[in-house]
């Protein structure tokens, strides 16, 4: 996959039918929830949909991290041989580096929920497993506040920033259908506050409609500099983007004609 397009996240898959169809309408990734609400899924379904998946999509873990250690249905996914890993340093010991889909070397994600520490990050590394961070967007504050937030993750950072839309309910995984200020990212962005950042996922509220809006809204192409002279900056749209509901028929069934609507809009947006 080219580095310089944007990828597309399917999330919210519960069935191997799903997976298919997200695959074949061009998907990069999916996303499975093992944490709450309608889309929640357990290991032995995962089993089901990951064994429907081409290799080369990415499968992506919705769990909560705060056991600082694998999580609890990716050990059972290794139990059952769907993820290969290394020998134990030690007894009751993490795992060494290794740990990866067992057909054809998929790449495996972990976004992070619940207590996020930097040994958490660092062990699931350990695992061979890539991680993705999340911030929920509700006020500026939180934007600004993202840089302070990632310092503590110097020594292993996630490999992805999403931004989703805050919710009243802690509980909920995003699926709102609210869009949040996409502006924010875009001046944090003009600001410089980004470059050390990594990678960003846009979620929240996206549908075939709004994303291409989406995607341009957040990669600005200009500046104004202190002197009041407009400064051109390079396109730096986002690295995924990331959509459940906005591409549904129900919480538990993709929408075929959305999701092809919403991979062929991400694939339009040109800079």
């Amino acid at each position: 996959m080219s580095p310089d397009r944007v990828r597309v996240k399917i999330c919210g898959i519960t069935t191997p039918d799903d997976a298919r169809l997200a695959a074949d309408a061009g998907a990069d990734a999916i996303g499975l929830n093992f944490i709450a609400g309608p889309r929640k899924i357990d290991p032995a379904t995962a089993r089901t949909i990951l064994d429907a998946l081409p290799p080369e999509v990415e499968a992506w873990a919705l769990c909560d991290v705060s056991a600082h250690e694998l999580p609890q249905p990716l050990q059972h996914l290794a139990d059952a041989g769907h993820l290969t890993a290394g020998a134990h340093l030690a007894a009751g010991a993490h795992r060494a580096a290794g740990t990866h889909l067992a057909a054809g070397g998929r790449t495996v994600r972990v976004q992070m929920y619940g207590r996020i520490l930097p040994l958490t990050v660092a062990r699931l590394h350990d695992y061979g497993l890539r991680t993705v961070a999340v911030r929920r967007v509700g006020q500026a504050v939180q934007m600004c506040a993202t840089t302070a937030w990632l310092d503590q993750f110097a020594d292993a950072p996630p490999s992805l920033l999403l931004f989703d839309t805050a919710s009243d309910d802690k509980k909920q995984l995003g699926g709102t259908g609210r869009t949040w200020p996409w502006d924010l990212l875009a001046e944090a962005r003009r600001g410089g506050y980004t470059t050390d950042w990594p990678p960003i996922v846009l979620a929240g509220g996206l549908n075939p409609e709004n994303v291409a809006d989406a995607i341009r809204a957040v990669t600005p192409t200009s500046r104004i500099t202190p002197d009041g002279t407009i400064e051109p900056l390079p396109p730096i749209p986002p690295a995924w983007v990331d959509v459940a509901g906005g591409v549904e028929q129900s919480p538990t069934q993709k929408h075929p004609a959305k999701l092809h609507a919403f991979i062929n809009a991400v694939r339009s947006v040109a800079f």
